[in-house]
């Protein structure tokens, strides 16, 4: 659960990111040779943080094993 969770909220927040700096673009950039070199720029980034941020809520272990005991978290037990 709290990982689609997790995801759900990554993906509504970078998209709505996304789409408020994409309406920044619109708004001040005047030269349309610009705006879609940034608009570009935005698709790239915003793909490449989902990506990334997906991967990592998904693969994510908060207790490695073989870890030493003292640098993990205390919910973690002996290993």
């Amino acid at each position: 659960f709290w990982q689609i969770w997790d995801t759900l909220l990554l993906w509504l927040a970078l998209i709505h990111g996304a789409n408020g700096m994409r309406t920044l673009v619109n708004d001040y950039v005047s030269r349309p040779s610009t705006r879609r070199l940034l608009h570009g720029a935005l698709a790239a980034s915003t793909v490449v943080l989902l990506v990334l941020g997906t991967l990592v809520v998904w693969t994510f272990d908060p207790c490695p094993a073989g870890a030493d005991p003292s640098l993990v978290a205390s919910f973690c037990g002996a290993n």
